[in-house]
């Protein structure tokens, strides 16, 4: 099988998976996977870039004045991390909405990012996302989050991607059942890294294939990270689009769209002129949001590990 090189030009975080996985998935039989994952998990496709697009509006776009196309309706989720209970009574929330409201919308459920790690439930998540793939309620859309990203380097070279299991890889690989060496050194990474994919289902690799950087639908930008100010959003990279971290110092940039993101987490849904932040945290705060749109409609969806519910209207800021 022919090597996979390294562009040059790629920021680690974006990097191919390298021969080794391949080799690695081949020992264990499954290189039909690697074949159906490698090749998402950097550039931007066509597709990714413009759903929908509506007529150029005049003057900045923000959160009062940003539009869906006619007969969308939009459910953005938040950082998920693993939080498979909360994730599928969001999900039975969101087919409810559209049983009792959808009418003959077209409904679009957009993954924010972070679906694993931290969390307890990483596998079963990934198996349930999977699955929605399918659906006949809605269209599902996975964007892809710094955490996967992490995971993908993991998967590329153990060794250097150690970053991956201290930030919440090892809850995912024991999900999986896979269990870290007690007193695990470097070299024992690789077997660590073997282990899991031996026991990867066929569900991991195509979900890993069908991530997105970002979409677009009419004036919203959805991203897990957001996008780094004072760059034109045609022109972010895949990193940004992934591991930008806004600050209180940043200014309310226009970007020409109204950014919705997580990646940031905060005790409540953070409302800006320019962007949206979701990103609840919900595998410490046991609080999973969505954002729904629809013309000039907004809400939000919140279900929270102690059962309860909270639906609320949004105005625009002031």
């Amino acid at each position: 099988m022919p090597k996979i090189k390294k562009s040059p030009n790629v920021n680690k975080p974006q990097r191919y998976l390298l021969s080794s996985v391949h080799q690695a998935l081949l020992d264990c039989g499954l290189a039909n996977m690697v074949r159906l994952a490698h090749r998402a998990f950097t550039r931007t496709r066509p597709e990714d870039v413009h759903l929908y697009r509506t007529a150029e509006t005049e003057g900045r776009i923000g959160w009062g004045t940003a539009r869906l196309p006619k007969g969308i309706r939009i459910y953005a989720i938040g950082d998920m991390h693993g939080c498979d209970a909360l994730v599928m009574r969001m999900i039975d929330l969101i087919r409810l909405d559209i049983r009792q409201n959808g009418g003959d919308q077209e409904c679009v459920v957009i993954g924010l990012g972070d679906y694993i790690d931290r969390g307890d439930a990483s596998a079963a998540l990934l198996g349930h996302l999977a699955d929605l793939s399918s659906s006949s309620d809605f269209r599902f859309i996975a964007i892809k989050g710094n955490h996967e990203d992490l995971f993908i380097g993991f998967l590329e070279d153990p060794d250097e991607d150690l970053g991956w299991l201290e930030m919440g890889g090892m809850e995912t690989l024991w999900s999986f059942g896979v269990r870290f060496p007690a007193g695990a050194r470097r070299p024992r990474l690789r077997e660590l890294r073997d282990a899991f994919v031996a026991r990867m289902p066929p569900h991991v690799p195509v979900f890993l294939q069908n991530l997105r950087t970002h979409v677009e639908f009419g004036d919203f930008f959805f991203s897990h990270a957001g996008a780094r100010p004072g760059i034109a959003l045609v022109n972010q990279n895949a990193h940004d689009l992934m591991w930008y971290r806004f600050n209180g110092r940043d200014p309310d940039t226009d970007f020409g769209k109204l950014l919705v993101h997580g990646h940031t987490p905060v005790r409540t849904p953070e409302f800006r002129a320019n962007r949206v932040n979701i990103d609840t945290g919900a595998y410490a705060t046991g609080r999973l949001t969505c954002l729904v749109l629809q013309g000039q409609d907004r809400r939000i969806i919140e279900v929270a590990s102690d059962g309860s519910t909270r639906i609320q209207q949004v105005g625009v800021p002031a």
